[in-house]
């Protein structure tokens, strides 16, 4: 395929493709100042167009708790039609983090997630994990500065903390939901780290 590249032809023409009458022929026209016309002499092919009507009717079914397009597929009997701005509406909430589930009357709703206790047994110990390992990170230095006789008393009560704080953290329960980490122990301004 060609494509035509002259500057002199208006922004609208530049980089349209040219193609052989037959093709042209066989494509439908989109009478707009954009897509398949050519430079001069354009072929007007007459065909009819004929518009695709996308979600007209939305429908919810609360026991498959899916949504489901009725140009697309039969919704199962029991579904109720919902509007597409309310249908836009529930995806956007999704997006965002909700979830969207039935109410009591069958009705899609979307709600905040409320996670299970697996879930959340698993969110305590990566937190308490992350915790160990950060302050693991700056016990090291500290270590090997008061190895060396190099630490401050700052950086001594410091590596003190830490080392307390590490205990306290392993003594977590992690499944308990309403669990609340410590701080990690700030330095000082004239500490190592």
């Amino acid at each position: 395929m060609k494509h035509i590249t002259n500057t002199a032809l208006p922004l609208w023409v530049q980089g349209t493709q040219l193609q052989r009458l037959s093709e042209l022929i066989s494509q439908r026209f989109i009478p707009v100042p954009t897509g398949n016309t050519t430079v001069a002499n354009a072929v007007i092919v007459r065909c009819a167009v004929y518009p695709c009507t996308y979600r007209e009717h939305t429908f919810y079914n609360a026991n498959t708790n899916g949504f489901y397009d009725s140009n697309i597929s039969e919704p199962p009997i029991d579904s109720i039609e919902i509007t597409q701005e309310y249908h836009s509406e529930l995806l956007q909430q999704q997006y965002a983090g909700l979830v969207i589930q039935p109410d009591v009357s069958g009705y899609p709703v979307a709600v905040k997630r409320v996670l299970t206790a697996t879930e959340v047994t698993a969110i305590n110990k990566s937190k308490k994990q992350q915790l160990i390992n950060d302050a693991n990170a700056h016990i090291i230095l500290l270590q090997r500065a008061v190895k060396y006789n190099k630490a401050t008393e700052p950086e001594k009560q410091l590596l003190e903390n830490l080392e307390l704080f590490t205990i306290d953290v392993v003594r977590i329960d992690t499944t308990d939901i309403n669990v609340i980490f410590p701080d990690l122990p700030k330095s000082s301004a004239d500490a190592l780290l």
